[in-house]
């Protein structure tokens, strides 16, 4: 039961990090967030907000903001025992840094 209440967790910062853009979107996302009842479900669909936002943030030009998302991700995908996704989420945390750098 806790590893589901962690995921879901993470889903819901993932939510919230999502209000920022879209609440049409929000309205969905947590709609969908009720009828999961599985950890792998919840950290999937976590994942792929925290990505939706991470692309959000690039698009905006918001590197740093980018970059804390990347390590949140990497973080979930370790957890998860999934360390190649999150050596690919850290390298992109500092691709992103390296451009917030380049900007200023």
């Amino acid at each position: 039961m806790k590893d589901e209440t962690d995921a879901l967790t993470q889903y819901q910062n993932a939510a919230k990090a999502l209000q920022n853009y879209d609440s049409k979107g929000v309205a969905l996302f947590w709609d969908a967030c009720s009828k999961m009842s599985t950890k792998h479900c919840l950290l999937a669909e976590a994942l792929k907000v925290y990505r939706m936002v991470v692309k959000m943030h690039m698009d905006a030009g918001r590197f740093n903001q980018a970059a804390k998302d990347w390590k949140e991700i990497a973080q979930m995908e370790e957890k998860e025992g999934q360390l190649k996704a999150a050596m690919d989420a850290w390298e992109q945390a500092g691709k992103c840094y390296d451009a917030e750098n380049a900007k200023a």
